[in-house]
């Protein structure tokens, strides 16, 4: 069986808290579980994940420990590299007992898993939006007073008439003589030419 291979990749998540136990040489056990789900097919045909579980376990000293039992949280998603290693042990009642676990050879290596406890961050409430105010509708411009109409005054004429002028009382006996028309007198020129004149 020289070309035999034990090789073990397993990613799902952590079913449990790392369980840690120390024997009386200082050694520490690390134990832990993993379930992984795969997609099986139903009789109607629809699918439907099912789980399973594998216990892991790692010897680790004290630095390893205190590096790697804070992450080691319940729900935390994981990946182990190991390989198939099968238990048995003897039963209070006498009967035999048996079941295979994944052997991680180096926590440091065999093991990569989220966040630590401590740097998991607590859920968020969800933020709270306060609804938009309703938009104002755009109201029309306020006209500017006007002043009230004025009444319509007439242009004053500039130019007035002359005064008639004032009629005098006659003595008696006396009657108005009626004023004669300008005459005009037309200059007469004579017909003949004056001899001082040269042609």
């Amino acid at each position: 069986m020289a070309n035999a291979t034990n090789f073990v990749a397993l990613c799902g998540n952590l079913t449990r808290d790392a369980e840690v136990r120390t024997t009386q040489g200082g050694d520490n056990s690390v134990r832990f579980g993993v379930a992984w789900s795969r997609r099986v097919k139903q009789q109607d045909g629809s699918y439907a994940d099912r789980p399973e579980y594998f216990d892991c376990e790692c010897w680790a000293n004290d630095n390893q420990l205190r590096h790697v039992q804070p992450r080691l949280v319940k729900g935390a998603p994981v990946t182990v590299f190991g390989r198939l290693e099968q238990q048995t042990w003897k039963a209070q009642d006498g009967g035999s007992r048996s079941k295979v676990v994944v052997r991680i050879a180096d926590p440091f290596a065999g093991i990569v898993m989220g966040a630590p406890r401590q740097q998991q961050a607590a859920p968020q409430p969800a933020p709270q939006y306060a609804a938009p105010a309703p938009a104002c509708a755009p109201q029309p411009p306020t006209p500017a007073p006007q002043p009230a109409p004025q009444a319509y005054a007439a242009p004053q004429a500039a130019y007035a008439a002359p005064a008639a002028p004032a009629m005098q009382p006659l003595p008696m006996g006396q009657t108005a003589v009626p004023a004669q028309a300008p005459q005009f007198v037309q200059a007469a020129y004579a017909d003949e030419y004056s001899e001082e004149i040269p042609f």
